[in-house]
């Protein structure tokens, strides 16, 4: 064995091994003959959540198969049946019947088999090629998905001019007789993960590619150039999530935003994270998967006590002494870790705390029994762990403003072909989290998508978005009372930033010129609820300079403050005279 062959197997070992807890098994799938699969949860865990928790099937792409799950299989199988399937002609699956299919022949292959083993209803992952399969499903037969997640999916060229389907399909088989499997793996693999990617990841990506059938590959390149993912959604309206690695460099965001609009949806952008993501980043991307499957569950939520009844008094006495310390101190330590100091000890802890350092390690221990925190190194030191992430794509799902907000802001999006977001406040920090993509590129040297923070001082969404504190409350924000420049147009002092508030509060909306980003303009107008306080704003991004006089002309900031008027009012917020009119009636 060379030194190179003995690398690569050391480097797949633990995967390997893994792998090997999930043998792979064989199913007679009636009229679509033989699919090989691998499964996880099946046992005596897949019977103790029977009932409760629906299967999860995962789709892979046209370079893998289905050991390239392994890692989900791994951590998903312990709460509900896990199957991966190699697609029609991968692994031992039989072909499907001609040389140039659709996606409703690997569907109808798909659907034999889940009748085969009895599923009846389940969550469907698809990834790249796999999403193309899970939307040819949802042609074939759409009870079957209780769930439909894609995770950098592959939109295929079926709405293509003729050539541009024929050239791409043509290079890739080309490229395939050329190199062989072998080949494909040493030279392409590459492409499939982000600059983030450990040694590991890459081996196991190599080692999977390599394995692939000539014969299904082929298939699967004639799937990719026939397939329109899109118009498979288009009539879809069951429970759809879409995902993409923020480094994708092949089914980039960019070309995933055509595909969750087509779905109705938002796009979910990971970050570092490339094409195979699941494959470099395995606990982000099984976090994912889980909390979309919880959503998905029949019974998510059941058995959980009502709240007990309490009276005002009540909550006045037991306001204190319902404060846990040792609930407070963990949540405080979570707080700490920021994308600047992603790595955090105990003695820093302690120190910034004021907690001794010995309460600081059982903290610490219990959030990593927890899954809240992990193990970064070898020195005690930790980062933030699967079980957060897994609450902030809980949090993001169950957001009420952006199930009720999307639709808005894809209206204003065709209104005036400009991208749109929704943006809340998070204490010092802007979030963005919705988002609809017009067809106009958008050159910035800040990438925004759903999740990205920036400063709240320093930008028209924050300022809009503090048009409800007073002058107290925002020197308590910012104690400091200097403000970080981020541009020349940011505000130095807390005052000054209170005189921009209170201007864009009078007006109704914000306008910046350039004054975060060079060369990006944004028009911002506030979203308020029932409780007439602001929650969240609606905003416009403009390409240019600045927002010049024919695009105020075409009434492009009366859309955007008609857009927020619209969230609001879907929010319940009534103004100041239908709240005293309402109050009137005894209606408030």
């Amino acid at each position: 064995m060379s030194v190179i062959d003995k690398r690569e197997r050391d480097r797949t070992a633990a995967f390997a091994a893994l792998l090997g807890q999930f043998p792979e098994q064989r199913c007679a799938a009636g009229a679509a003959g033989t699919i090989g699969y691998r499964e996880a949860g099946a046992g005596e865990a897949g019977a103790q959540h029977a009932g409760r928790a629906l299967p999860v099937v995962l789709l892979h792409g046209i370079g893998s198969g289905a050991a390239s799950w392994v890692r989900q299989l791994d951590a998903l199988g312990a709460s509900r049946r896990v199957l991966a399937w190699d697609a029609p002609g991968y692994g031992v699956s039989t072909p499907v019947h001609g040389a140039s299919p659709a996606a409703a022949d690997y569907a109808a292959s798909l659907n034999a088999w889940l009748e085969a083993l009895g599923i009846e209803r389940c969550v469907l992952v698809g990834h790249s090629l796999g999403a193309i399969i899970a939307g040819g499903l949802v042609r074939v037969m759409p009870a079957r998905i209780a769930g439909l997640l894609l995770i950098s999916p592959a939109g295929g060229y079926g709405s293509a001019p003729a050539d541009t389907r024929e050239s791409r399909r043509d290079a890739r088989l080309a490229m395939l007789a050329e190199l062989g499997p072998a080949g494909l793996a040493e030279q392409r693999s590459g492409n499939m993960l982000s600059g983030f990617a450990n040694e590991e990841a890459k081996a196991w990506v190599r080692w999977n590619m390599a394995r692939i059938v000539p014969a299904g590959y082929a298939q699967a390149t004639h799937l990719l150039a026939n397939a329109d993912l899109a118009a498979d959604l288009a009539g879809f309206r069951g429970r759809t999530a879409v995902a993409v690695g923020a480094n994708d460099a092949i089914t980039p965001p960019a070309a995933c935003e055509r595909i969750a609009a087509a779905a109705h949806v938002g796009l979910q952008v990971i970050p570092q994270a490339g094409h195979a993501g699941y494959v470099e980043a395995p606990a982000v991307y099984s976090a994912l998967i889980d909390t979309f499957c919880r959503q998905c569950d029949p019974q998510r939520g059941a058995g959980m006590s009502e709240p007990l009844q309490q009276n005002e008094s009540d909550h006045a006495k037991a306001e204190a002494s319902y404060v846990v310390p040792g609930l407070e101190r963990g949540l405080r330590i979570l707080a700490e870790f920021s994308p600047r100091e992603p790595v955090l000890g105990a003695p820093e802890l302690s120190k910034r705390l004021g907690i001794p350092r010995t309460t600081v390690f059982r903290l610490l221990q219990t959030l990593e029994s927890l899954g809240f925190l992990e193990r970064a190194d070898k020195d005690r030191n930790y980062k933030l762990g699967i079980a957060v992430l897994r609450l902030g794509f809980e949090y993001l799902s169950s957001l009420e403003l952006t199930d009720l907000g999307l639709p808005v802001i894809e209206s204003l999006r065709d209104a005036t072909g400009f991208t749109t977001h929704i943006v809340i406040r998070d204490g010092r920090d802007v979030v963005f989290v919705a988002k609809a993509q017009s067809q106009s590129p958008v050159f910035s040297s800040i990438r925004v998508n759903v999740g990205t923070r920036l400063p709240a001082h320093a930008t028209t969404h924050g300022h809009v978005l503090m048009g409800d504190l007073s002058l107290k409350e925002l020197h308590a924000l910012y104690p400091e009372g200097a403000l970080n420049r981020m541009t020349s147009a940011t505000p130095e002092t807390v005052d000054a930033l209170y005189d921009v508030i209170r201007e864009d509060a009078l007006r109704g909306y914000g306008v910046s010129n350039s004054s975060f980003e060079r060369g990006i303009s944004v028009v911002t107008a506030p979203v308020r609820n029932e409780t007439q306080r602001i929650v969240a704003c609606i905003t416009v991004t403009v390409p240019r300079p600045e927002i010049d006089a024919a695009l105020i002309a075409d009434g492009l900031i009366d859309k955007v403050q008609r857009a927020a008027a619209e969230l609001s009012r879907r929010l319940n917020y009534r103004s100041d005279d239908e709240h005293t009119f309402l109050k009137a009636l005894g209606l408030r």
